[in-house]
């Protein structure tokens, strides 16, 4: 909270942060969050413009950051091809900071898109808590069911 004393507050007023807080919890999968985890969730991540076309996340590369989408749309890549797409509400990038392994997709934005970014630190001490553990461990759930979902639309081989 800014101090009172300073001329450009004014009672009422939001703080950036306070901002951000609103923000998240309104991403279905945050809701569950507490207000302080919500405040050190968001406190801890800096929150950042995309424009159309901007890389994201490299396939391949070692990985820095997660980002969580505020609003706008990603692309999801592999080897070039769109595979996926996220969007509000959704997290990129967490899984190779979970195992520590390279990037499996390169991840584009394409519309504008803004993100919370948290970097290898800040992460961890985000599925340190239980509220956002639980919404990123709902969130990469979601994703698995789609994936399995999505293989069972492909014919199926039998094993001899």
């Amino acid at each position: 909270m800014p101090d009172r004393t300073d001329a450009a507050y004014r009672p009422g007023m939001r703080t950036k942060n306070q901002s951000k807080v609103e923000t998240v919890r309104a991403l279905t999968e945050f809701s569950g969050c507490s207000q302080k985890e919500l405040i050190d969730l968001t406190s801890q991540a800096d929150e950042i413009d995309f424009l159309p076309g901007s890389v994201l996340i490299h396939e391949g590369a070692r990985a820095e950051e997660a980002f969580l989408i505020l609003s706008g749309q990603v692309s999801v890549r592999l080897c070039g091809a769109v595979i996926s797409t996220a969007g509000a509400g959704e997290t990129v990038g967490e899984m190779a900071l979970l195992d520590r392994a390279p990037r499996s997709a390169t991840v584009v934005a394409e519309t504008p898109v803004r993100a919370l970014v948290f970097g290898r630190r800040q992460f961890g001490g985000l599925i340190d808590q239980a509220g956002p553990a639980r919404a990123v461990s709902a969130i990469l759930a979601r994703r698995l069911r789609t994936a399995n979902e999505e293989r069972l639309t492909t014919p199926l081989t039998p094993v001899a």
